[in-house]
């Protein structure tokens, strides 16, 4: 039985790369991404403007709470900086989202979080691939129904969604077995 639905936030919540990456090319003139620079420039930004200017992804926010009256959810996200994890914090309190897990970058959200038959919904396979070998439910996420992540990573194992309130169906699933 599923307890816990996970909810990456970024690119699945909020499109926060769309901002971070065009402030990258103005800065740098190219979009070969190099980490240290891509820190500089969140750094650069501050998190708050990152936030502010970040599209909500097919009315996650609103997907979120209605989720929640079904099903414990709860936000879980890397992050690289405390400004970050503040700024995030602080945006989900605004909306009424309160149960958040913060993951350093570093690590594996599993190390945060209790993978075995919970539901991990997330747009990068490298997250999806350690939830699924800690005994996960892993969920590939894509706005644009695209079968690949933003590190190019394809997705061929893993069911997919492209808005948050399609976990009812695979939910269902779960629950039948």
């Amino acid at each position: 039985m599923i307890n816990t639905v996970y909810i990456d936030f970024d690119g699945v919540i909020l499109d926060t790369w769309k901002v971070i990456s065009r402030h990258y090319i103005l800065r740098y003139n190219t979009d070969n991404y190099e980490d240290d620079f891509i820190k500089k420039v969140m750094e650069d930004i501050g998190w708050n403007k990152i936030l502010f200017e970040s599209e909500i992804i097919n009315d996650s926010i609103s997907n979120i709470n209605e989720l929640s009256k079904l099903v414990n959810v709860c936000i879980i996200t890397k992050f690289n900086s405390k400004d970050e994890k503040i700024q995030k914090q602080i945006y989900l309190q605004k909306k009424d989202i309160n149960n958040v897990i913060f993951v350093p970058y570093v690590c594996n959200k599993s190390d945060y979080a209790d993978a075995q038959n919970n539901i991990l919904i997330d747009d990068t396979i490298n997250n999806l691939d350690d939830w699924y070998k800690s005994g996960g439910i892993p969920i590939f996420f894509n706005k644009d129904s695209k079968n690949v992540d933003d590190f190019g990573k394809n997705n061929y194992k893993y069911k997919k969604i492209d808005d948050i309130s399609h976990v009812y169906d695979i939910m269902k699933l779960y629950r039948r077995r």
